[in-house]
């Protein structure tokens, strides 16, 4: 089965055994061209600001406007974005968390 030229999978590095479950499920599903994207860590992070924003989630102090989980998926998402621009040899990506 294929879905794109190409299928990255964001997960975290340190998650080996949910990383062994999808890899299990992509085999036996028969998912090709497909590999792990190496997420950023979110929980290693921290991303902080000095100017409040309207933006932010009810309940967040302004400084923290993400959780550390989001701040991790939305760097992953962008990076494989950035790589995929530098790529120009792929036509279609599928992206899986």
């Amino acid at each position: 089965m294929k879905f794109a030229d190409y299928t990255f999978v964001i997960s975290c590095r340190r998650h080996q055994a949910r990383r062994r479950r999808f890899t299990e499920q992509a085999v036996a599903a028969g998912l090709e061209q497909w590999g792990f994207f190496d997420a950023y860590d979110g929980e290693a992070l921290q991303l902080a600001t000095a100017t409040p924003s309207a933006h932010g989630r009810a309940g967040r102090p302004a400084p923290l406007p993400l959780g550390p989980g989001e701040l991790g998926c939305l760097l992953s998402h962008g990076a494989i974005w950035r790589t995929m621009a530098a790529l120009p040899w792929h036509r279609t990506v599928c992206v899986l968390e």
